[in-house]
C-alpha cells in the first residue's frame, strides 16, 4: 500500500531529529535498493531536517545479514536489526510516518563509523586541546594574521604598481 501525506497530516509539524527511527513509507524501488515500508534511522544532520523537505535515512532489518563493516546491530526498535549503513537514503518528510523511537549515542557513534567506511572517508577524532596550549594556539592564530596581512600588503604593492605602470604613471595612490 502506498501512502501520501494526508494519510499522516502531522507529518510537516512533526520534530524529525538526527537518531529519531521513524517508519518510512512504501515506495517504489529498483534493484537492489532497499525496499522502503520499514523503519529507518534519520542520519541527517538536524539542520537539514528542520529546513528541508527531505531527510537521509538508513534503515534497519530484522533478516540475518553478514557481518560487513558497513552493518550496525542495535535493539533500539525493542527487537534485534541490523542498521545498513552502505544504502543512505534520501527521502521526502512526506514518507516519514510513526515514531518508532531512537538509537542511543553508542549506536550512532557506530552508525556514523559505518557510514564513513561505506563513503570511503577517514574521520579522526579532533585532537584535544589541553588549556596549557591556549597561549600556543593565540600565538599561532596571531602568527597566521601576520602572514595574511604582508601577503595582502605585497599583493596591494604590487597591484599598484602594475596600475601605475599601465596608466604611464597616472595613477597615484
Amino acid at each position: 500500500m502506498y501512502y501520501n501525506s494526508n494519510s499522516f497530516p502531522n507529518i510537516r509539524n512533526r520534530e524529525i531529529h538526527r537518531g529519531d527511527i521513524f517508519y518510512v513509507l512504501k515506495y517504489d524501488t529498483v534493484g537492489s535498493e532497499q525496499e522502503s515500508g520499514r523503519p529507518g534511522i534519520i542520519v541527517s544532520n538536524d539542520s537539514n531536517n528542520y529546513n528541508s523537505n527531505t531527510v537521509e535515512v538508513v534503515y534497519l532489518t530484522t533478516q540475518p545479514k553478514k557481518d560487513l563493516p558497513t552493518h550496525v546491530i542495535t535493539r533500539a526498535t525493542g527487537v534485534t536489526s541490523t542498521v545498513l549503513c552502505e544504502q543512505i537514503t534520501t527521502v521526502s518528510i512526506d514518507r516519514i510516518g510513526k515514531y518508532v523511537g531512537a538509537v542511543t549515542d553508542d549506536d550512532m557513534a557506530k552508525i556514523e563509523d559505518a557510514m564513513a567506511t561505506s563513503l570511503g572517508l577517514s574521520i579522526e577524532p579532533a585532537p584535544e586541546v589541553a588549556t596549557d596550549d591556549a597561549e600556543t594556539i593565540e600565538t599561532v592564530n596571531s602568527q597566521s594574521l601576520m602572514k595574511i596581512e604582508i601577503e595582502r600588503d605585497m599583493y596591494k604593492n604590487l597591484y599598484e604598481q602594475l596600475l601605475t605602470k599601465i596608466t604611464g604613471g597616472k595613477y597615484e595612490n
